[in-house]
């Protein structure tokens, strides 16, 4: 139940080379010494970082009057890291992810000039599978500490199942055209497929394809070793539709089709627990206790990439990074947690403060 906890911190332990230009103690948000100066910090990139980031751009506007507002905008992963390694003075300063950033953009930032690179593990998400709340909010309070859907009597889907209603071909190789949920189980509800699915730009389309698509597949004995784009590939009929980049607008959609299964960041579900209630995975519904424990599956790390060569000129570029890896920030007590920030491990955060003062390099990722 602590796998991702422990991975987390042997991650952020490992990883760069040691720096200057952030080392010491975190600034204290609101320090009336602080040097903010400079033009706005610009962030971009994860639509499932975006809310997190936005409200500590509001935090540090309240809490240095004197200060420039964050830009803080919602591209998707994909567009955002490309944008930040692109480099130049058009560059932003920081890109939030909700996966990590590859070898491949490693080094067209490095060819790109953008060398001295902080990665920083703030926070845990789970990716959500959505469908339309039949009726007013339950009382789920016994399933979310157990984590275990059991108790609730709700749609309960496995990765295998998932791979088998949404991949392109079936086991076989023939065109998936399965229609119902009880076509792949009777213990599924006649119910027709219908999947909404964040667009091939986000970061968490992405993971869900590895953290489900790509489980789900491996689970099947003759898909075993079947090369991954056999597995992730899904299907271009009417069971699967792409939505838009925003998960609010995912959102919106299932909560007006009683069919679908909307494909989410954790933070979209417990903002809009009153129009959308969340499926099982493989028993596990997603809450804080099973995605920082590890135990629901499709449980993953957020990041923010800030390129520290920025520090020098735009002072309260340091200051800002500060303010989000503060404890009343980010902490197991902090303002995020009541927008469904799921906080790293309070016994992780001393890490998270090295990976603060280290420079990634291409060997960590």
């Amino acid at each position: 139940m602590r796998a991702l906890g422990l991975g987390l911190l042997v991650l952020l332990a490992a990883c760069g080379t040691e720096d200057e230009e952030m080392a010491g103690e975190l600034a204290i948000p609101g320090d009336p010494n602080a040097d903010v100066s400079g033009p706005a910090v610009e962030v971009t990139g994860s639509s499932t970082v975006y809310p997190f980031t936005s409200a500590v751009a509001g935090y540090f506007a309240d809490a240095y009057p004197g200060a420039r507002r964050p830009e803080v905008t919602s591209t998707g992963t994909n567009a955002g890291i490309g944008a930040f390694c692109a480099g130049g003075p058009g560059a932003p300063d920081i890109a939030d992810a909700s996966r990590r950033m590859t070898v491949e953009e490693f080094r067209t930032c490095r060819e790109n000039g953008v060398t001295n690179i902080r990665e920083l593990t703030v926070g845990l998400d789970g990716i959500a599978l959505v469908e339309a709340r039949p009726s007013a909010p339950e009382d789920m309070v016994g399933a979310e500490q157990a984590g275990d859907a059991e108790e609730n009597e709700r749609f309960d889907l496995t990765p295998r199942q998932i791979y088998e209603a949404l991949a392109a071909t079936s086991a076989d190789g023939s065109p998936n055209e399965t229609s119902f949920w009880s076509d792949i189980s009777t213990g599924l509800p006649e119910r027709p497929i219908s999947f909404i699915v964040p667009p091939s730009t986000s970061g968490t389309r992405q993971q869900f394809e590895e953290l489900v698509m790509l489980r789900g597949c491996r689970n099947i004995p003759r898909l075993a070793e079947a090369p991954e784009e056999r597995c992730t590939t899904l299907r271009s009929d009417d069971a699967v539709s792409e939505g838009a980049e925003d998960d609010n607008a995912i959102v919106a959609a299932v909560s007006g089709n009683p069919d679908a299964i909307g494909v989410v960041g954790y933070s979209y579900l417990e903002s809009n627990s009153e129009i959308v209630q969340p499926i099982s995975l493989d028993r596990f519904i997603p809450n804080e206790a099973t995605i920082m424990g590890g135990g629901y599956p499709a449980s993953r790390r957020l990041y923010l990439y800030v390129n520290a060569d920025r520090f020098t000129e735009k002072p309260a570029l340091g200051v800002f990074v500060d303010t989000f890896l503060a404890e009343e920030v980010s902490g197991d007590q902090g303002l995020l947690v009541e927008t469904g920030f799921v906080p790293v491990p309070v016994w992780s955060r001393d890490a998270l403060m090295e990976a603060r003062n280290r420079r990634l390099e291409e060997t960590d990722l």
